[in-house]
């Protein structure tokens, strides 16, 4: 199991959209022994062209995130509220500038990296393609 590795940055890049609680049940608790284990995680910023700093509502990973990184949500273990290992990824171009639909925010978006036109897994039967987005920058 990859918390028992050796791996040091761990990716959870979730285009959930809505609120759905089964997913932040889960990713709760696997966020918390992530944190534990020293592990960083890496999550995507949102491809809604958006400022997570002043809106971050319409992506609910960054949404549970900021709430968490803000010491704000309830029923969360005071010992989780401060997540000092997350690292939110906005999307930039080859020339550097911010993609047109990344999400950003000075204070809750920590950096950008390369996020268009990055080949990745599809579903079948191309299996490999030209994707933009966060998830591939993060």
């Amino acid at each position: 199991d990859f918390l028992n590795s050796d791996t040091k940055v761990v990716n959870i890049s979730a285009g959930i959209g809505e609120t759905n609680k089964r997913v932040i049940g889960f990713i709760t608790p696997l966020m918390k022994r992530l944190r534990e284990k020293g592990r960083i995680i890496t999550v995507a910023a949102g491809n809604k062209s958006t400022n997570v700093d002043e809106d971050s509502a319409n992506d609910l990973l960054m949404h549970f995130v900021n709430k968490v990184m803000t010491q704000d949500i309830n029923g969360v273990d005071p010992s989780f509220r401060i997540m000092d290992n997350i690292v939110a990824v906005a999307a930039c171009d080859q020339n550097g500038q911010l993609a047109s639909f990344s999400n950003y925010g000075r204070h809750k978006v920590h950096l950008a990296a390369s996020g268009v036109r990055i080949q990745s897994c599809t579903k079948v039967p191309n299996l490999f393609g030209s994707m933009n987005g966060t998830s591939q920058a993060a």
